[in-house]
């Protein structure tokens, strides 16, 4: 293989390893992936084996086995359903977006107080939440969101600060659920000015309301 710099690099294949798949210790089957349906067994036994068949590799064969446990389904299966969103306690329609896995938010500003609800099927007075936002190591726990509704601080104007993921459990069951996000930075309020005589006053949503002059 020529690189266009007249360096000429030789093309090297490789063997392939092969995985064999087996119940318990039979001889098994060659296979990337297996199919399991289960039968009356509440437990089964799968041998993994891995061998490649060429001799200078020096790779050693390998068995592992894999244990697997079989439950009965849920006979009411925990799931989602729908959220409900308010911004400054009024409900806003929410459209989720199906190439960034969430329901995107399309605009907050800062210190709005948001809100959200989410609607679970078959969860009961035991269901125990946790609510994430951010993403990697910025991802972080929201202090005390611990029930399916939520408020969420805005102080922040960073946009992937508002990235929220969640997990209910309950009945013996643990289910994520729906990305939540905003679709851009957050804005800062508007200030107000509200002149008298010569004094310019501030009235600021950061300030809750409250006039303060501008020095």
């Amino acid at each position: 293989m020529d690189d266009g710099k007249n360096n000429l690099y030789r093309k090297t294949n490789f063997t392939n390893s092969i995985s064999y798949f087996s119940k318990a210790d039979a001889a098994g089957e060659t296979a990337t992936t297996v199919e399991y349906t289960p039968g009356s067994e509440a437990e089964t036994d799968f041998t993994i084996r891995i061998t490649n068949e060429e001799p200078t590799y020096n790779i050693a064969d390998r068995t592992y086995k894999l244990h697997v446990v079989v439950e009965d389904p849920p006979e009411e299966k925990v799931e989602f359903e729908a959220y409900q969103f308010f911004v400054n306690d009024e409900e806003i329609q929410v459209t989720y977006n199906e190439k960034l896995k969430a329901w995107v938010i399309p605009q907050l500003t800062q210190y709005d107080k948001f809100t959200f609800k989410a609607a679970v099927k078959n969860t009961d007075d035991t269901a125990v939440y946790e609510w994430t936002r951010g993403m990697g190591a910025n991802r972080t726990v929201i202090d005390g969101a611990t029930t399916n509704e939520v408020s969420v601080d805005t102080s922040s104007t960073n946009v992937f600060t508002y990235i929220i993921d969640g997990k209910v459990t309950c009945k013996g069951q643990t289910i994520s659920l729906p990305r939540i996000r905003v679709s851009k930075n957050l804005k800062p309020p508007f200030d107000t000015l509200i002149s008298i005589g010569k004094t310019i006053f501030v009235l600021s949503r950061k300030s809750n309301g409250r006039i303060h002059k501008n020095e």
